[in-house]
This record gives structure tokens, sequence and C-alpha cells, in this order.
């Protein structure tokens, strides 16, 4: 179960992020609607992820295929489009808190900047507060709007 608040930040944080990590990540149509299908590049791991349709609470299955890049690139032959990206993991407690730096073709998508992180509950993710850098940053919880999900983004572009 993947349980999860996301937010928009304005600008990046003016903390130490460390190393990136680049990802390019894609959406392969469901016929039925009811599962997000993601192949996705992490650096140098290769990952399909399957999600349940949800905004902020889904059932997610990751399955690595990084010892089968001939089937990760049909799977990304399928998609309709990519999203690149640049991933941060900050540490917060039990779970970082993943900021994603856009990058890539898509123009309004470019230099946008979320960040997520994940809960064990949905009670620690409704009472669990930003850190003092993420609101220096200008911070504005999207959490359970379609339009920030990233498969909504490389449809429709950044929401305006």
């Amino acid at each position: 179960m993947e349980i999860e608040c996301k937010y928009v930040l304005e600008q990046l944080p003016s903390i130490d992020m460390g190393e990136g990590v680049p990802m390019v990540q894609g959406y392969i149509p469901s016929p039925k609607h009811n599962v997000t299908i993601r192949p996705r590049q992490e650096g140098d791991r290769l990952v399909l992820t399957l999600k349940s349709i949800g905004l902020s609470v889904r059932h997610e299955k990751n399955i690595d295929l990084s010892d089968s890049p001939e089937i990760f690139a049909l799977l990304v032959e399928n998609t309709e489009g990519a999203i690149r990206k640049k991933r941060y993991a900050i540490p917060d407690g039990d779970h970082p808190i993943e900021v994603d730096v856009y990058e890539g073709d898509h123009p309004s998508l470019l230099g946008k900047i979320t960040a997520e992180r994940e809960f064990d509950s949905v009670e620690a993710m409704e009472t669990w507060q930003p850190p003092q850098w993420m609101l220096d940053a200008g911070a504005r919880n999207v959490t359970g709007q379609d339009a920030y999900m990233n498969s909504t983004l490389l449809k429709h572009g950044w929401p305006e």
C-alpha cells in the first residue's frame, strides 16, 4: 500500500540535497483504466511499477527488471511518452522526502519542483507537517489533486 502526500515547491530548497538520481518514466495505457503501468529507469535500475487507481492511497507493486533490459525496452516502446526528472531523497524520520526537479523535453514541466513523502498510515499523513525548508521553498499541498499526478503531467503538462 502506498500512502503519500505531494507538494509543489516554488523554488529549490536552500538545503544540501545531495546527489540526485536521474529518472525517466513513461506510462502504458490501461484498457480498463483501473491500473497505472509505469516503466521507470532510476539511474541504472530498471523498474516496472503497477499502481491501483487513487490519489493519495493506492496499492503498489514494484518489479525490478534490471536483469531484463530487453523486456524493459519492450515496455518503454509502448509508453505514451516520458517524464524526465532528477530525484533527491532528503531524510525525514522513517521515510525520506523525495524532491523531484523536472527536466527533459516537456516545456511546461521544465524546472518545476515537487516533493513527496510516503507514510505508514493515513493518520500519519494527515498529521504530518512539512519541515521548515519546505515552507521556505514555498510548499503548496497538492495531495489528492489529479492534475499533479505524473501520468497527468505527461498528458496535459503543468497546470496553470
